[in-house]
């Protein structure tokens, strides 16, 4: 028997799984995406779930924690990138000590 043959004797459930498990990971994409883009929450996409009385597994709910937490950095640097360029060159006046700050560069 070769390293990576599954053998079961259901051969239809192991198909309803792995199938499942693809199609899982293609909406957790599209969960987390619209999560990131503030378009819905994180409560209302497990909420379906607990409405539905699917329990989703444990490793499931990890994979899309870590998925959205990813995602969520990924946003987060891009929006302080995009502040920090459009700083670059601006001038801030201070009235409080009569002092003007230009911004060179950014670190």
């Amino acid at each position: 028997m070769g390293k990576n043959k599954m053998v079961t004797c259901h051969p239809n459930v192991l198909k309803a799984v792995v199938t499942g498990k693809k199609a899982w990971g293609l909406w957790l994409d599209q969960w987390t995406d619209g999560i990131v883009e503030w378009s819905f929450t994180v409560e209302e996409i497990l909420g379906e779930f607990k409405i539905q009385g699917i329990k989703i597994p444990e490793s499931f709910l990890k994979d899309f924690h870590n998925r959205l937490q990813k995602k969520k950095d990924k946003r987060d640097l891009a929006y302080l990138d995009q502040l920090r360029k459009e700083r670059i060159g601006k001038v801030y006046e201070y009235p409080g000590c009569n002092c003007r700050v230009k911004i060179k560069s950014l670190k």
